[in-house]
Protein backbone atom coordinates (compact mmCIF):
# COMPACT_ATOMS: atom_id res chain seq x y z
CA UNK A 1 0.00 0.00 0.00
CA UNK A 2 1.28 3.44 -0.82
CA UNK A 3 2.48 5.63 2.01
CA UNK A 4 0.67 8.96 2.27
CA UNK A 5 0.56 11.65 4.91
CA UNK A 6 -2.42 11.31 7.17
CA UNK A 7 -4.12 13.77 9.48
CA UNK A 8 -5.75 10.89 11.41
CA UNK A 9 -9.29 12.13 10.87
CA UNK A 10 -12.41 10.13 10.22
CA UNK A 11 -14.68 11.35 7.45
CA UNK A 12 -18.47 11.10 7.16
CA UNK A 13 -18.50 7.60 5.63
CA UNK A 14 -16.28 6.15 8.37
CA UNK A 15 -13.15 6.02 6.21
CA UNK A 16 -10.04 6.71 8.25
CA UNK A 17 -7.04 8.56 6.82
CA UNK A 18 -8.62 8.50 3.39
CA UNK A 19 -8.79 4.69 3.28
CA UNK A 20 -11.87 2.67 2.57
CA UNK A 21 -12.63 -0.65 4.22
CA UNK A 22 -13.26 -2.26 0.83
CA UNK A 23 -9.82 -1.21 -0.36
CA UNK A 24 -7.82 -2.92 2.38
CA UNK A 25 -10.02 -6.01 2.33
CA UNK A 26 -9.43 -6.36 -1.42
CA UNK A 27 -5.68 -5.88 -0.92
CA UNK A 28 -5.54 -8.59 1.76
CA UNK A 29 -7.54 -11.05 -0.35
CA UNK A 30 -5.34 -10.39 -3.38
CA UNK A 31 -2.10 -10.79 -1.39
CA UNK A 32 -3.25 -14.04 0.25
CA UNK A 33 -4.53 -15.50 -3.03
CA UNK A 34 -1.23 -14.85 -4.83
CA UNK A 35 1.14 -15.79 -2.01
CA UNK A 36 2.82 -19.22 -1.87
CA UNK A 37 4.91 -18.64 1.28
CA UNK A 38 5.06 -15.53 3.41
CA UNK A 39 3.16 -13.12 5.64
CA UNK A 40 0.43 -10.55 5.26
CA UNK A 41 0.51 -8.02 8.09
CA UNK A 42 -2.15 -5.47 9.02
CA UNK A 43 -1.22 -2.32 10.89
CA UNK A 44 -4.05 -0.92 13.00
CA UNK A 45 -4.24 2.57 14.51
CA UNK A 46 -7.14 3.57 16.76
CA UNK A 47 -9.18 0.59 15.61
CA UNK A 48 -8.71 1.19 11.88
CA UNK A 49 -6.47 -0.61 9.37
CA UNK A 50 -3.96 1.96 8.13
CA UNK A 51 -1.44 -0.31 6.36
CA UNK A 52 -1.26 -3.71 4.70
CA UNK A 53 2.17 -5.25 4.15
CA UNK A 54 3.15 -8.42 2.29
CA UNK A 55 6.41 -10.32 2.85
CA UNK A 56 7.01 -13.03 0.28
CA UNK A 57 9.41 -15.91 0.86
CA UNK A 58 10.86 -18.14 -1.82
CA UNK A 59 11.42 -21.75 -0.85
CA UNK A 60 13.41 -24.30 -2.84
Amino acid sequence: MNSTSCQHTENANGAYCGTQEGRWVKAVKNYVKNLDYGDVTLTVHNGHVVQVQKTEKIRF
